[in-house]
């Protein structure tokens, strides 16, 4: 198939799928014959100068608002191109996850309780196994974006803590990312935080209590009036973390 005319995908769709700022442009670039490619945005993909897909290549473009492929791109007879707009698109940086179903299981982390203006105490730590959750996936490309709340997430939680939407991470020997919430300014906000993993995805939530001071009954760090307001109970400690394998996400 040659192209010589603008073709455009887009679609439209809620407003918080724009946190991440991620746009891309393939530029003269070949897909070769045996290739197996996936291109990845957040937002907008496009192309620009001469763009192939060669004879026997296979090549998917994924993206949550539109993709533009504008003349120079062509697609040659035996090959495969698919290109995809969805809400939540596939997170594929480099073709990791082509013949790869992930599953995705969150250890800790979920439904904190932080204070407005500060980071949570406590990491979150996300896995990413084989579709059979029987063996990690190393060097695997994540996505995390804050979807919802006003707050921030980072690799660290210092003085030197860089701050962040959106933070793209691979897994380590173990198959794990960790990273920090920083909450809002805002007080009783519920954050939702997504994970992408090649087609799978969820989210997970996060809450952020004032600063009021007074009494504390159940010693928690909130005091009892912020914990009536918040609706939570005074005299039982606010949940810091999931516990160990609570949530697990498969195809």
């Amino acid at each position: 198939m040659k192209s010589s005319k603008l073709l455009f995908v887009w679609a439209v769709f809620p407003a918080f799928c724009l946190h991440a700022e991620q746009s891309v442009t393939v530029a003269s670039k070949d897909y070769l014959s045996g290739s197996v490619a996936s291109e990845w945005a957040q937002y907008t993909l496009s192309t620009s100068g001469n763009v192939t897909v060669k004879t026997g290549a296979n090549v998917n473009f994924n993206a949550g608002s539109s993709i533009t492929l504008y003349p120079g791109f062509k697609v040659e007879a035996g090959s495969v191109f698919q290109a995809a707009v969805s809400y939540n698109p596939s997170y594929n940086p480099g073709g990791y996850y082509n013949g790869i179903t992930p599953t995705i299981a969150l250890i800790g982390g979920d439904q904190q309780y932080g204070q407005a203006g500060q980071f949570n105490l406590q990491r979150f730590d996300i896995v990413i196994w084989n579709t059979a959750g029987t063996a990690p996936l190393v060097n695997a490309p994540v996505l995390l974006t804050v979807n919802s709340g006003g707050g921030w997430i980072s690799t660290t939680n210092d003085a030197n803590a860089v701050l962040s939407k959106t933070l793209l991470l691979t897994t380590d020997i173990d198959g794990a990312i960790f990273g920090y919430y920083k909450q809002g300014t805002t007080d009783f906000v519920t954050s939702s935080i997504q994970v992408v993993a090649g087609g799978q995805s969820f989210q997970f939530t996060t809450y952020a209590y004032t600063t009021t001071t007074g009494d504390d009954t159940d010693r928690d760090g909130i005091s009892n009036t912020a914990e009536t307001l918040a609706g939570l109970n005074s005299t039982q400690v606010a949940k810091q973390t999931t516990t160990l394998n609570l949530s697990v996400f498969t195809p």
